[in-house]
C-alpha cells in the first residue's frame, strides 16, 4: 500500500515541478519585458535585472502552484487509466480514498506551501522590490549618466562625464544648461566625490532644484558632500557665489514631499520662499519644506549643512497649518542652540563613519525641532486638531455603509498615518474604530425605531450600514444598547 502511494505521489510531484518550472517561466518572461529598457536605455546590470524579476516570482508562485497540481492530476491519473493501471489497483482492493491519498498528500503540501509563500516570502519580496526599485529611480546620476557620452537629461539641459568610479566618485563632469535661451549656463567640475552612498542607505530624501552661478571670469568652486539613510539624510555644502530657485517644473519631480531644516556655518545667503524673504548670516536655522516656490542667491562664499526629512514626519509631530513650517530660528540662544549643535555634528565633512539608524535620526530631528521652532504651538496644534477631526468624521459617516471602511483606507484617503488617526481621536475619549462602530450602530438602531423599516429584515438593516457578520452585529448592538436587536425593535414598536 505504502508503496503504491510513493509511487503515485511521486508522479505527481515531478509532473507538478515540471508545469510550475514551464508555467513560471513563461510569466517571468512576459512580467520581465518591462525592464528590458532599464537594461537597454538606462544601464542597468544584467544582475540586477535578474535580482528584480527574481523578487516577483514569490507572487506569482501562489497563482501557478495550484494550477501546476490541477494539471499534475489530471494528467497522471488520465494516464494511470489509460495505462489500465488504475484497473489493476483497483482489482488489487485498493478503494477509492486509497487512490485519492497521493493527490490529497500533494495538495496538502501545496496548501501549506503556498501559506508559507503568501505570508512570508511574497510580502518579504514585496518589499525588498520596492525598496530596490525606489533606489534605482532615485540614483539618477547611475542610471541616466553613461560616461564618455554626452547625456540629455531633458529640453536644453546635458551633462558629461568621463568615469565613475567604484566608490561613487564621478570625474570630469561637464553640465551645460540651456533651457533659459538668454542666458545659458555652462559649469565644469574636475572630481565630484559623494562619500557613504554605497548600498540601499544611499536612498533619502532629496529636493531638485534650477541652479546657475553669476557669469565671471573667476574661477568657481565648490564641494558637496553628504551622507545617507532611509528617511534621513545630510548635505554639506561649501560654495561660491551662486543663484538657485524652485519652481513648478522642479516641486512636480519631488517625491515623496521634503523638509529641509538648514543651519548658516559661514557666509551669507539670501533665500525668498512663497514671496516671503530672508536674510541668513552665520548661525541662523531656516526651516523649509519642498512643497514651495523658492529663490536662493548665495551672496557671500557660504558653508551651510541642511538635513532632509521626509515632510510626513513633521505632520506627525506637529500638525501645523501650512503657512506655519517655514521660518528662521535664531541658533545662538536658547533652544535653537541644542537644534544647531545636532545639526553640526551631523556634519560629513567632520567624520566618515556611516550612520547606524535613519529612523531614530530622524525622530530625534523631529523632537529637536519642534521644540526649537516658534510657532509650533499646543494652541495652534489643537486648533488645527479639531478641524482635521472634524473632516475624518464627515469622511467616515459619508462612507458607512461601505463595509470595507477601513482605518488604513481613511488613513490613505487623508494622507495620514493610522498613529496619526488614533492621536485625533484621544480627545473624544474613543478610537476611529470605535467612532466607526458607534455611527454604524446609531444608524442601525434609527432604522430599527423606524416603522416604515418593520418590514425589513435584521441581517438587511445591518448588511446596509457595512456590518458583513450578523452574528457580529448582534454582539456589538447588545453590548451598546443592553438588548438584542429584535427585542429593540419590538420594544419600540410596542412603545410607538
Amino acid at each position: 500500500m505504502k508503496e503504491i502511494t510513493r509511487y503515485v505521489l511521486r508522479q505527481l510531484i515531478e509532473v507538478t515541478l515540471f508545469m510550475t518550472l514551464a508555467l513560471t517561466g513563461v510569466v517571468w518572461l512576459s512580467q520581465s519585458l518591462r525592464f528590458v529598457d532599464l537594461i537597454i536605455n538606462r544601464g542597468l546590470s544584467f544582475f540586477t535585472f535578474v535580482y528584480l524579476t527574481f523578487l516577483l516570482l514569490p507572487s506569482f508562485l501562489a497563482v501557478l502552484l495550484p494550477v501546476a497540481l490541477f494539471c499534475a492530476v489530471v494528467y497522471t491519473y488520465h494516464r494511470l487509466t489509460v495505462d489500465s493501471e488504475i484497473v489493476v489497483l483497483r482489482a488489487a482492493g485498493l478503494s477509492d480514498l486509497a487512490l485519492m491519498k497521493p493527490a490529497l498528500i500533494m495538495a496538502g503540501l501545496v496548501v501549506a506551501l503556498c501559506y508559507t509563500i503568501t505570508l512570508y516570502m511574497q510580502p518579504a519580496g514585496f518589499r525588498e522590490f520596492k525598496d530596490r526599485q525606489f533606489i534605482i529611480r532615485a540614483d539618477f546620476s547611475k542610471i541616466l549618466l553613461r560616461e564618455g557620452s554626452f547625456n540629455t537629461l531633458g529640453d536644453g539641459l546635458t551633462v558629461y562625464i568621463r568615469e565613475r568610479l567604484d566608490n561613487g566618485e564621478v570625474l570630469g563632469i561637464l553640465v551645460h544648461d540651456n533651457r533659459d535661451r538668454d542666458t545659458p549656463v555652462t559649469t565644469a567640475a574636475s572630481t565630484i566625490k559623494r562619500p557613504g552612498m554605497s548600498g540601499p542607505s544611499a536612498a533619502r530624501p532629496c529636493a531638485t532644484v534650477s541652479a546657475s552661478r553669476p557669469r565671471s571670469s573667476q574661477r568657481y568652486s565648490a564641494q558637496v558632500v553628504s551622507h545617507s539613510l532611509p528617511s534621513f539624510g545630510v548635505i554639506e555644502c561649501v560654495c561660491d557665489p551662486c543663484e538657485a530657485k524652485r519652481g513648478s517644473r522642479q516641486i512636480s519631480r519631488d517625491d515623496p514631499e521634503v523638509l529641509g531644516v538648514q543651519l548658516v556655518l559661514a557666509g551669507k545667503e539670501f533665500m525668498e520662499i512663497d514671496g516671503e524673504q530672508y536674510d541668513l548670516v552665520p548661525g541662523n536655522i531656516i526651516i523649509w519644506d519642498s512643497t514651495r516656490h523658492m529663490e536662493f542667491a548665495v551672496t557671500e562664499r557660504l558653508h551651510k549643512i541642511s538635513l532632509m526629512l521626509p515632510l510626513r514626519r513633521l505632520r506627525d509631530w506637529a500638525p501645523v497649518a501650512r503657512s506655519q513650517v517655514c521660518q528662521v530660528i535664531d541658533g545662538h540662544t536658547g533652544a535653537g542652540r541644542v537644534l544647531g549643535g545636532f545639526i553640526l555634528s551631523m556634519s560629513p565633512l567632520a567624520t566618515d563613519q556611516p550612520y547606524n539608524s535613519g529612523e531614530a535620526l530622524s525622530e530625534s530631528t523631529m523632537g529637536l525641532l519642534c521644540n526649537a521652532a516658534n510657532n509650533f504651538e499646543p494652541q495652534e496644534r489643537e486648533k488645527l486638531r479639531m478641524v482635521q477631526l472634524q473632516s475624518i468624521k464627515s469622511y467616515i459617516n459619508e462612507r458607512l455603509a461601505d463595509p470595507n471602511l477601513r482605518l488604513a483606507v481613511v488613513a490613505a484617503a487623508n494622507r495620514i498615518s493610522i498613529r496619526y488617526l488614533h492621536w485625533l481621536f484621544e480627545p473624544i475619549n474613543t478610537t476611529a474604530g470605535e467612532y466607526i462602530m458607534h455611527q454604524r450602530l446609531a444608524l442601525c438602531a434609527k432604522d430599527l425605531h423606524n416603522p416604515l423599516m418593520k418590514h425589513r429584515m435584521i441581517a438587511e438593516i445591518c448588511f446596509a450600514w457595512g456590518f458583513t457578520n450578523a452574528t457580529h452585529f448582534s454582539r456589538r448592538f447588545r453590548q451598546r444598547y443592553r438588548m438584542s436587536p429584535s427585542e429593540y425593535r419590538s420594544q419600540n414598536a410596542s412603545t410607538g
